[in-house]
């Protein structure tokens, strides 16, 4: 059989075509076993402890949600060009953590700044 998109001369037993990463189904859907992402699960995790650390500490949790953000993007770019990877609902739960870390250490900054100025 030859790949639908590179016409590189391939197995009928490959889903994926080894030299362009393509789907070789005729319906262009990828059954096959799928692996997390690298980053998607980190990105949950480490907007769960920015948002801990934001809700409990305080300050410090912007730097954990940029570093969120940045890994949950990474993540969900890597499940979109290569389909045997999975994993994007965590990569985009991470990413709204990451995004509502942002929120809360804008609020604490600007609530901080506005109780120093009445005093």
């Amino acid at each position: 059989m030859a790949c639908p998109k590179c016409r590189v001369a391939i197995s009928n037993d490959f889903q994926i075509c080894p030299v362009c990463r393509a789907i070789t189904s005729p319906d262009g859907v990828y059954r096959g076993p799928k692996t997390n992402a690298p980053g998607a699960v980190s990105s949950l995790v480490l907007g769960s402890a920015g948002l801990f650390v934001a809700l409990f500490i305080g300050f410090g949790s912007a730097i954990l949600g940029i570093v969120t953000i940045v890994r949950a993007n990474k993540a969900r770019r890597a499940v979109l060009s290569d389909p045997t990877l999975g994993g994007d609902g965590l990569a985009l739960a991470g990413l709204i953590l990451g995004i509502v870390n942002l929120v809360i250490w804008m609020v604490i900054v600007v609530t901080n700044v506005s109780n120093l100025g009445h005093q």
